[in-house]
């Protein structure tokens, strides 16, 4: 049994090919591994290959720059295109790094404490469980 959903092809009934897939090749070739079969296994390092160049030539290729556009409807006539910059909000001026962060590295703190930036909080650490009662031998 074949399922074959709408997604797979075009508006004009042509069958859609999906980019290459490093993932999708590794499964592949592991199944015909596994399975004993040759031709599968080779399709599936075929598509890593595949994929590896296309990762490579989407790299190099430099992306297209949108054309910038002037519009001549209402929103020329309001001016809404290039609006005036306006002045920050209070509470944005103590945010200038990026508010994402790589997994791991310490949080970014202001300046005027630096000396217990880099400190651990000492004592001991509070656990969401009960801890365990010890048994006290009664000798």
């Amino acid at each position: 049994m074949k399922i074959e959903w709408a997604s797979h092809f075009r508006s004009d009934g042509s069958r859609r090919k999906p980019p290459p897939s490093t993932m999708h090749g590794w499964l592949a070739k592991m199944r015909g591994t596994l399975l004993g079969n040759e031709a599968l296994r080779t399709k599936g390092m075929q598509e890593m290959r595949a994929a590896r160049h296309y990762k490579k030539v989407k790299r190099s290729t430099p992306k297209r720059k949108t054309v910038d556009r002037r519009d001549t409807g209402s929103s020329a006539l309001f001016g809404t295109l290039n609006p005036k910059p306006r002045p920050a909000a209070r509470g944005t001026q103590y945010r200038q790094g990026s508010s994402h962060r790589l997994v791991g590295s310490p949080p970014r703190r202001s300046s005027h404490n630096s000396s217990s930036t880099n400190r651990r909080p000492s004592g001991p650490r509070q656990s969401s469980l009960p801890t365990p009662k010890r048994r006290q031998s009664g000798r």
